[in-house]
């Protein structure tokens, strides 16, 4: 039975700690969503930004029992070029028990007032379609619109299948692949990389005056984000050198998802006029991912960027809506729910933003 709303719950902020990540841990495994605590850890206390990280839960007074959680990962963003404290909203879930009782909004805007109180600046987020009206109309986010999913196509027979749902022969047909044009730099060589150092800090740092806000992106986040993840999952880096000097890098990953073997270009950064030197370091990331028998690669970019501009002269183009693995939204939430001074054109996102990949 659905218990009544309001005075049946109370809310609170739990600890970044085991007994905290154990509260989490219940909710989503009695929604058959498991979490795992050391990837908790890992999100919420071991990021460079996790000092404005939070955790509110209610709890239904009479059994005491987690009936909602809602959290939001510290994270550093750099806004014109200074480093400042923020946030990126995550996980959110009601028990199936306890939905339709206002619970989500409420815990949000605990949770909006922990983490301001702690010094962070913003709060951006990708919400879903189920979520994306509430977080607009009821908790003072500007919604800047759908994020765009960017795809470059590599095993047409994925898409027949899909698209015509044509029995699946067409699997018969798996060296039927679009090939990718190799593109090389006279003078550059790549290189694997297996941590991330000031190299990349410098590159980023460069890229970033020309970026009105977006997650900071020194080594630090990279390192945390690409090699410290508890979960095994595995990316590859490669960089670009002009003999010792560090120009640019790409960073990508595969997973067997949405039917298929499914690539990500989660990043590819270049020193500011090396447009070539990011088209060869996509390409060769496509190459790869092609070797592996992705069937597509996907990615993020903004139009305004001149990122999106070099995916799509490599091969990559926005992904019609009906296509979408799933309807993402994305926006932010000024301190105190004021409207936000940032435009969408302010912006940096790519796949590196997710949380699910």
């Amino acid at each position: 039975m659905t218990p009544e709303a309001g005075e049946n719950y109370i809310f609170r902020e739990a600890s970044l700690q085991r007994e905290g990540f154990a509260l989490y841990e219940k909710i989503f495994a009695n929604n058959e969503m498991p979490r795992k605590d050391n990837f908790l850890e890992w999100r919420y206390q071991k990021n460079p930004g996790h000092t404005t990280s939070a955790i509110n839960i209610a709890f239904h007074t009479s059994t005491g029992d987690p009936a909602a959680v809602y959290a939001v990962m510290g994270v550093n963003f750099c806004i014109d070029g200074t480093r400042v404290p923020g946030a990126q909203s995550l996980d959110t879930l009601t028990d199936r028990n306890h939905r339709g009782q206002g619970l989500f909004p409420k815990l949000a805007r605990l949770t909006f007032e922990d983490v301001e109180k702690k010094g962070s600046g913003l709060i951006y987020g990708f919400p879903n379609h189920n979520s994306c009206g509430t977080f607009q109309k009821h908790l003072n986010w500007n919604i800047y619109g759908a994020v765009d999913f960017l795809i470059c196509p590599i095993r047409p027979g994925y898409f027949l299948q899909r698209a015509l749902k044509l029995p699946s022969a067409i699997r018969s047909l798996p060296g039927l692949r679009l090939p990718v044009r190799a593109a090389t730099v006279k003078g550059i060589t790549l290189h694997e990389v297996t941590s991330f150092s000031d190299d990349h800090t410098y590159i980023w740092e460069q890229r970033s005056k020309k970026i009105g806000i977006a997650v900071d992106r020194s080594s630090d986040y990279l390192n945390w984000r690409i090699f410290q993840r508890p979960d095994g999952k595995k990316y590859k880096i490669i960089e670009a050198r002009a003999e010792e000097t560090v120009l640019g890098y790409v960073i990508w990953c595969i997973e067997d998802k949405h039917g298929g073997r499914a690539g990500y270009l989660m990043e590819c950064l270049t020193l500011e006029g090396n447009d070539t030197i990011s088209a060869m370091l996509i390409r060769h990331a496509l190459r790869a991912m092609s070797a592996e028998k992705a069937d597509f690669v996907l990615a993020w970019s903004l139009p305004h960027l001149q990122e999106r501009l070099n995916l799509t002269r490599s091969g990559f183009h926005s992904l019609p809506v009906r296509f979408r693995p799933t309807q993402l939204y994305w926006g932010m939430r000024s301190n105190g729910g004021r409207p936000s001074e940032y435009k969408s054109s302010d912006w940096y996102i790519s796949y590196l933003d997710s949380d699910t990949v």
